[in-house]
């Protein structure tokens, strides 16, 4: 069947949608309860509910904040009152003279040397180990297991040690051929 063959009314109409097909549900009486509503802080929801049983037709919630923009009415929200207020603000202390604390700095523990990573392993599991743990892997017998010691930082893989054995800086780099 080709295009010429179907007739105009075996096609279905279509409504295209403009603020004249649509303006039937705001008429002028809809229009004023709309803003005597907004007037008295009522949410969009309530309005929305309110004009639809008001307009015996379905109003939305986004219906109701598009008509009020394009009118340029406002939408204030509802007026806080004493128990929707937020807290009061705390005021800052001000203090009239320097507050002297004698604090000793506390130094990092110092981290594991590369011989003692060596005799000391942990030689963990893959389900073993945890986030700061060193992931430097050994073989043990043919099963692989990681170091586990403390990395010092969630961010990093490997320990100080193996940090320092597994890095190279730029200058230095070896290549294999």
């Amino acid at each position: 069947m080709s295009l010429t063959e179907i007739s105009p009314s075996a096609v279905p109409s279509i409504a295209i949608m403009t603020d004249d097909s649509s303006s039937d549900k705001w008429r002028p009486n809809v229009i004023e309860k709309m803003k005597a509503l907004i007037a008295e802080h009522i949410s969009t929801r309530e309005i929305s509910i309110i004009l639809s049983r008001f307009a015996g037709e379905v109003i939305s919630r986004n219906a109701v904040i598009g008509k009020a923009r394009r009118l340029g009415i406002p939408l204030l929200g509802p007026i806080k009152t004493a128990r929707t207020r937020t807290k009061p603000v705390k005021p800052k202390v001000i203090v009239d003279r320097p507050l002297s604390i004698n604090l000793k700095p506390v130094s990092a523990p110092k981290p594991p040397t590369l011989a003692e990573v060596v005799a000391n392993p942990k030689r963990l599991g893959i389900l073993e180990i945890e986030r700061g743990q060193c992931y430097w892997p050994t073989n043990l017998d043919g099963v692989t297991l990681f170091c586990g010691h403390p990395t010092g930082s969630h961010e990093q893989s490997w320990c100080a040690p193996h940090r320092k054995l597994g890095y190279a800086p730029p200058g230095q780099r070896q290549w294999r051929k």
